[in-house]
């Protein structure tokens, strides 16, 4: 009798276990994410009515350790469409899309202290969309969202190849899409449920794995960490200035102003601290291709040369030690620079 109990008791604790937790996690989501947009991806955009949260943002190097030494409690906003408020106005005659990434989105950073939320201070005058994560280009479909500028701004390791992964770019154009069909929607209980689970038990799995590996430090360390790395070659480089014309050339087309800006990788600016060896085309690569824009009559600016300068005459912290993002201090610089360059004329 003794051994059937014991076995059933090997049996269900671990589930029952699982259960106590999934209950834990469904009430109190916000402790099982280690970055904001990753919460409102896999929880708020599938089920959550709520718009607004304060999380607890602490890098994406952070699960890698069983403690966290830095957060930062961030006020996240976003629109019925699952996009981050900036200051959308359909009644300004000038309208600018701002297309993205995490970065774009704000990582790492509260409402006010996103550059697109940023650049609303500078033109008040100035409608302005964050796109950054949630639909992308798509938006410039929406038949009742007005945009006559586009700014791009992508991370320097994923460019702005993949908006011409597309058969006809003309697509990007047309105005087909109602905007109902952008607005958030509950998915049946049943697969947000899954979902969750499936989230969960990676949680679980990967925490487990942190926690149960002798080798693994307790705390991270006390400076940068460097989770993602990318390399460029003179063929990539052909590939991203040959998209970025095609872009510009679409929209200029159509009467929009257009603009591109890179958000440099840590890799690039700290690869000396870092111990890295970067071969010239990944060293130089927002460089040269700023030259190359500037040189065909296309808006932006060095956004490298700016961090780096910047760096010269402070110690301020420009990236989380412990993300691949950069802090609102960082962000203020890019906006600095952003305002004194070529790249303000979209605003005019």
């Amino acid at each position: 009798m003794n051994y059937k109990k014991n076995i059933y008791k090997i049996l269900f604790t671990p589930l029952f276990i699982f259960l106590g937790l999934l209950i834990l996690y469904l009430l109190f989501p916000k402790l099982f994410f280690f970055r904001g947009w990753e919460f409102f991806n896999t929880f708020v955009y599938q089920q959550n009515n709520k718009l607004s949260f304060k999380i607890n943002e602490s890098g994406d190097a952070s699960r890698d350790f069983i403690f966290q030494k830095y957060n930062k409690v961030n006020k996240i906003t976003i629109n019925k469409y699952g996009n981050r408020i900036a200051c959308y106005d359909p009644k300004k005659t000038k309208s600018i899309l701002i297309l993205g990434a995490s970065q774009t989105f704000g990582s790492g950073v509260s409402d006010n202290e996103t550059l697109p939320k940023l650049l609303c201070n500078y033109s008040d005058d100035t409608s302005i969309y964050n796109g950054g994560r949630k639909h992308g280009i798509l938006l410039n479909k929406a038949k009742n969202l007005y945009f006559n500028k586009i700014l791009f701004m992508n991370p320097e390791r994923v460019g702005f190849r993949s908006y011409c992964n597309t058969n006809n770019l003309n697509n990007y154009l047309i105005k087909d899409i109602n905007d109902k069909n952008f607005e958030l929607k509950k998915i049946d209980y049943s697969n947000f449920l899954r979902n969750q689970i499936k989230y969960l038990n990676r949680y679980l799995q990967k925490r487990s794995e942190t926690i149960l590996n002798p080798n693994k430090e307790i705390f991270p360390p006390d400076n940068h960490i460097l989770m993602i790395k990318h390399s460029y070659s003179e063929d990539a480089k052909y590939k991203e200035f040959n998209c970025i014309k095609k872009l510009n050339k679409l929209f200029k087309d159509k009467n929009y102003d257009v603009g591109f800006m890179y958000f440099p990788a840590k890799q690039t600016i700290f690869y000396k601290k870092l111990g890295l060896l970067l071969n010239e085309e990944t060293k130089n690569f927002i460089p040269d291709m700023t030259h190359l824009m500037l040189k065909s009559g296309i808006s932006t600016y060095d956004t490298k040369k700016c961090i780096d300068n910047k760096l010269k005459k402070s110690n301020i912290k420009i990236y989380y030690y412990h993300d691949t993002h950069l802090t609102f201090d960082g962000t203020k610089t890019l906006y600095d620079c952003l305002i004194n360059s070529d790249l303000k004329k979209i605003f005019n």
